[in-house]
């Protein structure tokens, strides 16, 4: 493989050429949940099959941000603050 070609960050794509890589990825997107609240693993299994992209990155997004606030002990305010630098 030519290494110019490799994606700058693999929350994007994966280097993987497997048959069903969509449906893993989209799984590996919704597995905090499926931790945090087993209950929702039958439903989890069944929302992967589902092209739902844009939705598995913002539940991705919103788990990541909360785990990234909790393990720095910052407040929501706290959160917004550190985000908005970069959006502006």
């Amino acid at each position: 493989m030519d290494p110019d070609a490799f994606k700058l960050t693999f929350f994007e794509d994966s280097l993987l050429r497997m048959k069903d890589i969509k449906v893993i990825g989209w799984l590996q997107k919704l597995f905090y949940l499926a931790v945090v609240w087993p209950w929702s693993l039958a439903l989890i299994r069944k929302m992967v099959r589902w092209p739902l992209d844009c939705f598995y990155h913002l539940i991705f997004l919103l788990t990541f941000a909360y785990r990234y606030m909790r393990s720095n002990r910052l407040s929501p305010l706290d959160m917004v603050w550190f985000v908005l630098p970069g959006t502006l």
